[in-house]
């Protein structure tokens, strides 16, 4: 697959080689605590070092440690656990590869356990009583994903628990002008 990414008119024997001297150089730049590569045959694979740090492996321990916390009704554990799901998501997964079709499930995957983690922090807010926490996590979602339907409906409702009457019914018209956009009529 690399090789016909990187190389698509070299004969299969010349690109084959120009992979190995590419990778040749990346085991070169290897820093102790990150990643390496291991070659087996003709193919390589990423490995990680203990203690690497891999943003997208700790956005998915957040959330299911904040699933995990939730059940067990710890909320103060599951709000910790998603916030730090959502500071750990800083945008699309590899933007600069823009709609290539091998990053598109992964980008999708990353993005909705964004968004339940957003969901799940103002759900959790908006239940201790904490209304401007819910509106910031609400507001994050939104940033994600705009089409959420629950995000915007708890953010309107946050927004009414904060005593922000005019607050609500703008996050109630934003709501309507998007499905609008989508051709929809809101229930």
């Amino acid at each position: 697959v690399i090789i016909e990414a990187r190389w698509p008119e070299a004969r299969s024997d010349a690109g084959r080689r120009s992979l190995h001297v590419a990778m040749s150089s990346l085991r070169h730049l290897e820093r102790p605590g990150g990643l390496s590569f291991a070659r087996h045959g003709d193919a390589y694979a990423l490995v990680l070092d203990a203690g690497a740090f891999v943003d997208v492996i700790a956005l998915r321990d957040a959330v299911a440690q904040g699933r995990s916390a939730r059940e067990r009704n710890d909320l103060v554990a599951a709000k910790s656990c998603f916030g730090r799901a959502l500071d750990l998501y800083r945008g699309e997964l590899l933007a600069d590869d823009g709609p290539a079709e091998w990053v598109l499930p992964e980008r999708d995957r990353w993005r909705r356990q964004a968004v339940a983690a957003a969901e799940a922090l103002a759900e959790i807010a908006l239940d201790c009583g904490h209304s401007r926490e819910a509106v910031e996590a609400a507001t994050r979602g939104l940033a994600i994903d705009r089409y959420s339907d629950s995000l915007w409906r708890l953010l309107a409702l946050a927004r009414e628990r904060n005593h922000d009457v005019v607050g609500a019914a703008r996050a109630r018209q934003l709501y309507t002008d998007m499905l609008g956009e989508l051709g929809l009529v809101p229930a």
